[in-house]
């Protein structure tokens, strides 16, 4: 059999068997919109998971064990929606569970199966255009994850836009309302203004063919986005050096890999450096990263100045209405006393908060609460959040600026 027709083969068993999605997080919840959404005749069962039960917009999550049941019974067809760091392993895992490997896709086989039939009338308009888009960029998996930051392709119109800057507790958000059904696309940016700055340990500099293809992708979706009757917004707010930490820990590796702090620094010094640099921007942000964030993404593609309206800082939230957009600015800290507010903007009473990607809980937990306890924040940094911050002072009160103040007095160095 030709390739070709080997692909076409794989395409036509998406239409014909049943589909069992493995991993109930965030990018299973993707991978289960574009199928459900933007394909005709598709027929998704179930989430697989290890460590989750219950159900995930709307379907059963079901074990592994159960899965090997069914399979044995059932013809299935299993998408891995982990991504590339661990996705070999768990089809590994999934062949052991007697699964034939031409039943098992990753989601960059599933990608290129949907690249090589672009043209099938049963896929959705509008998402072939986003995918045609991005085809025009050299192939890359760690590139198209990034490009998503950008323009997801699996919003729709009924979706809640959670819409941040990095590393202030969205991922907790998205798993929370996907786990009882609400559907949300979660987004970092749709501008590039903090593209060489705020990711550094991006694998490619875009040329600038590749940076106005990304740019016009962008353009194209957050247009698809306004367009929406009614949009929801939910935004985060987060403590500023607890956030830019997290953040650094989170891509040290890929900072020491691609260059951007040396390897040859001990990893406190690499820390605080890393901190310092993300911070300042090479003075870009006057105010900080994430109080910029506010004017040069939410302000600039959707005309909301969160600035310009009240911030209660004693319940730590604030709704904000214009024309046909609602938005729902959350400080971090109050998160857990707000599931009502959350619940009530996302029309989902149910709503209950399950807190995911927390760096403390995570394999390196006892990394973490090393670094944390020693490394040194540079003065200069903590002055550009607390010296004369007034974007600072509009989500957060002196009481508890003093607060933050103290939790970080012995990391903070000249």
């Amino acid at each position: 059999m030709t390739n070709n027709l080997k692909i076409q083969k794989k395409f036509e068993s998406l239409f014909e068997n049943k589909i069992v999605l493995y991993g109930a997080g965030v990018t299973g919840v993707e991978t289960y919109k574009i199928l459900t959404n933007y394909f005709k005749n598709v027929d998704v069962t179930y989430f697989c998971d290890t460590y989750k039960t219950g159900h995930m917009s709307g379907l059963p999550i079901i074990s592994p064990e159960e899965l090997e049941k069914m399979s044995a019974c059932e013809s299935l067809i299993v998408i891995v929606t982990a991504l590339s760091t661990i996705h070999k392993e768990i089809a590994d895992k999934l062949q052991c569970l007697d699964i034939a490997a031409d039943r098992i896709y990753t989601l960059s086989e599933f990608d290129n199966l949907i690249m090589q039939n672009l043209n099938d009338s049963r896929i959705d308009e509008w998402y072939r255009t986003i995918k045609r888009y991005k085809g025009t960029l050299p192939n890359d998996e760690k590139r198209n994850i990034y490009l998503n930051w950008w323009c997801p392709e699996h919003y729709c119109e009924s979706d809640i836009l959670v819409y941040q800057p990095g590393k202030v507790g969205s991922s907790t958000i998205c798993n929370s309302l996907s786990t009882i059904g609400v559907n949300v696309t979660h987004v970092h940016m749709f501008t590039d203004y903090f593209i060489y700055d705020l990711i550094p340990e991006l694998v490619w500099e875009p040329e600038p063919m590749e940076l106005e293809t990304i740019r016009k992708s962008s353009r194209y979706c957050s247009d698809k986005i306004k367009q929406a009757n009614h949009l929801k917004i939910i935004t985060l707010v987060r403590e500023p050096l607890s956030r830019d930490y997290s953040q650094f820990l989170l891509h040290l590796s890929e900072l020491v890999k691609h260059g951007y702090l040396s390897s040859d620094d001990s990893l406190l010094e690499a820390c605080a450096e890393g901190i310092r640099k993300r911070a300042i921007q090479n003075g870009k942000c006057k105010y900080g990263y994430q109080f910029e964030w506010f004017n040069k993404e939410l302000k600039e593609v959707f005309g909301v100045d969160v600035y310009n309206h009240p911030f209660d800082k004693e319940k730590g939230y604030s709704i904000i209405k214009q024309d046909n957009i609602e938005v729902l600015v959350v400080k971090l800290e109050k998160l857990n006393d707000l599931e009502q507010v959350v619940g009530e903007f996302a029309n989902a009473p149910n709503f209950k908060l399950f807190n995911v990607n927390i760096a403390s809980e995570k394999d390196y937990k006892e990394l973490y609460k090393s670094i944390r306890e020693s490394v040194k924040i540079p003065r200069e940094v903590v002055s550009l959040y607390y010296n004369g911050n007034r974007y600072m002072d509009h989500f957060y009160s002196e009481e508890e600026k003093k607060s933050f103040l103290l939790k970080w007095q012995n990391n903070i160095a000249d």
